[in-house]
């Protein structure tokens, strides 16, 4: 009867020994999170970083590792206190004491401000958070850790006048501008002769005889036909009553004498 009590003894001993160390593993908690799954370069995203205290006890010597990722630029920080304090160039978050009968209900939280880099277009980038030391009324506690992860969008730039011409560098696409280049009238001119299939010996496409005849001069009066009657012709004529004329004359004035 009396090894039976002291089963029982031992037994609930270990039962208590086994409840208090599962309180004390599950003292301290953290946790990591972005204020949305995916941004843009040259927006402002928020990480937040929190703490709580499970209890039973209150926590003390809070010390928390919370760097900025790569591919962010720090603009400010708020944990709700002026004794919670954060440096950004290290990372760490001084805590110190975290009582279960604070304000928060034994929970802490960092908030972060940051602008996405260009550099980080087309990226994930992972957040960390982690227990850096944490002590409760029984000793040191486990250093827990936890991570959140963000999407950068890849960069685009708008081309000028509507037109696409991208470039792809690795994980960032960037559409390049287009420069619009007003062509000269010399241009339009050597384009237009190509469309006609020209040349410059014969540039305005006149039609060619084959071959070239040189031109004859005629005299502006048409004859009877309608025919181009040439200047020699005339000439002919002319001699021809001239002389008429000198021998009509010329028997008249014998006429006379006699």
């Amino acid at each position: 009867m009396n090894m039976g009590k002291l089963t029982l003894a031992i037994l609930m001993s270990f039962i208590l020994i086994a409840s208090t160390a599962g309180c004390a593993f599950a003292g301290a908690n953290i946790a990591v999170s972005f204020n949305t799954a995916s941004a843009e370069v040259g927006e402002q995203i928020s990480l937040t970083v929190a703490i709580t205290n499970t209890g039973p006890g209150d926590l003390s010597d809070i010390t928390i590792s919370a760097p900025l990722p790569s591919g962010l630029k720090f603009m400010s920080s708020a944990t709700g206190t002026t004794k919670n304090l954060y440096d950004v160039s290290t990372g760490v978050w001084q805590v110190d004491n975290l009582r279960m009968t604070s304000k928060d209900g034994g929970k802490k939280t960092l908030t972060v401000t940051a602008e996405v880099l260009p550099e980080a277009a087309g990226r994930t980038l992972t957040a960390n958070g982690a227990f850096l030391s944490v002590t409760n009324s029984s000793g040191q506690l486990p250093l827990k850790s936890a991570q959140s992860q963000i999407k950068i969008k890849s960069t685009t730039v708008e081309i000028e006048n509507g037109e696409n011409n991208t470039e792809t560098t690795g994980s960032t696409v960037t559409k390049v501008p287009i420069t619009t280049v007003n062509p000269s009238k010399t241009s339009l001119v050597v384009d237009k002769l190509k469309e006609n299939n020209t040349s410059g010996n014969n540039p305005l496409n006149l039609p060619q005889q084959t071959p070239p005849k040189s031109y004859e001069v005629f005299n502006s009066t048409k004859d009877s036909e309608n025919n181009d009657v040439p200047t020699s012709t005339y000439a002919v004529v002319a001699l021809v009553g001239i002389g008429v004329l000198i021998v009509v004359g010329y028997s008249l004035g014998k006429k006379k004498i006699i």
